[in-house]
């Protein structure tokens, strides 16, 4: 059984099903009807046994912004088989051939949300972005000495302009976050029953805002962005303000938020968990455009039988770089997952030299380090 792209409406119908019934979502027609239209946009992937389909994959096409570049991205969603197919190989034929067509495309990098990380992590992927959820009981609702910020509720199309602007000036602060075009607000981010507000100063100027539900008296915010810290406790005093109408609240944010740190009783629930994975798909392509600073010629041997284009020893030296011959290796020897992982801001050199995931002269870390020093801390509150 080979992969083959599929293309007409009647296979993508055979696609929805595989999903429906691989995820036991249940879509309704109105659901199916824009996963149909969204297939159109996408690469699909598929395995057929005598005409019928048995497994898939999809292909989204972004861009993520990287210590303050963009990259083309590949995002595998999807990624299914009938339950009488599995342990057959199916997804690593899906999974390989995507890898493959994600290069012709162009893209430099993939993402995906993991079903299971250890699964993915057989084929380079890395959790490269935590999710951090605080739950705040009534009680600790306390409100922030007055600022000079002052909160509109607006509706959704009415918010879109401020919100467009303030996440374009989060994504400063963040590495490995999505690019999120119009299209994105509106199909993904958009969601009936939620409520906007925007954070002004003084001078009307946009400073924040917040996305959020009620629902069994519990507000449920999805999005808590500012720019300014006066802007920051604005909104928590809106926060607040619900007080009589909720028992408490929960709150999604960057792993190094630091709002618990700020409030009176910072003892309250966090959870931190790994959310998102990445795996680079042209690791030469990738490293010339992140224009790594070494003050000598550093080597990174890298191993990723998924991408086999990907072996080899990168010599780096002054941001430039050069795949050496096959059977030239030294300097630095890892895989692919940890590469991304370090190069997008998630973890250390360091660290992973002494978790055993790069093996190597230290020196030779330590410049890696050094090397990647600026890198900002991940961030990636969307999902596909």
């Amino acid at each position: 059984m080979n992969v083959e792209k599929l293309i007409d409406e009647r296979d993508f119908k055979k696609s929805i099903e595989l999903s429906d019934y691989a995820f036991q979502r249940g879509f309704t027609e109105e659901e199916k009807e824009l996963r149909l239209q969204r297939m159109q946009e996408n690469l699909v992937l598929g395995i057929k046994k005598e005409e019928e389909l048995v497994a898939n994959l999809q292909v989204l096409s972004s861009e993520v912004c990287i210590n303050g570049e963009y990259y083309s991205m590949g995002g595998i969603a999807s990624v299914g088989s009938y339950p009488e197919h599995r342990r057959g190989g199916l997804v690593t034929k899906l999974l390989e051939a995507s890898f493959v067509e994600m290069r012709k495309m162009g893209q430099v990098i993939s993402y995906l949300h993991p079903f299971k990380v250890s699964f993915y992590r057989k084929y380079g992927y890395e959790v490269f972005a935590d999710e951090k959820q605080y739950t705040i009981e009534n009680v600790d609702l306390k409100r922030f000495q007055e600022g000079e910020g002052h909160i509109v509720r607006l509706s959704f199309e009415e918010s879109l302009p401020a919100l467009q602007f303030l996440y374009k000036k989060v994504q400063n602060h963040y590495s490995g976050t999505l690019n999120r075009t119009e299209k994105w607000w509106r199909e993904r981010i958009y969601k009936e029953g939620d409520y906007y507000i925007v954070c002004k100063n003084k001078d009307n100027q946009e400073e924040g805002y917040l996305r959020y539900e009620i629902n069994n008296r519990t507000m449920i915010v999805h999005e808590y962005v500012s720019i300014t810290i006066d802007a920051k406790k604005s909104i928590w005093n809106f926060i607040c303000q619900h007080d009589s109408m909720v028992d408490k609240v929960t709150i999604k944010a960057a792993k190094s938020d630091i709002l618990a740190h700020l409030l009176d009783n910072p003892r309250i629930e966090q959870k931190i968990w790994p959310y998102f994975m990445a795996r680079i798909i042209d690791v030469e392509k990738f490293l010339s455009l992140y224009k790594l600073s070494t003050k000598r010629e550093l080597l990174l041997n890298v191993q990723d039988s998924s991408a086999p284009w990907n072996e080899g020893t990168y010599a780096i030296s002054d941001g430039k770089v050069e795949k050496l011959k096959d059977g030239e290796q030294g300097g630095l020897k890892l895989s692919v997952g940890p590469l991304t992982a370090i190069l997008l801001g998630y973890v250390t050199p360091i660290d992973l030299y002494y978790g055993g995931q790069i093996h190597g002269d230290i020196s030779d870390v330590e410049q890696l380090q050094e090397a990647v020093r600026n890198v900002k801390q991940t961030y990636f509150p969307d999902f596909f």
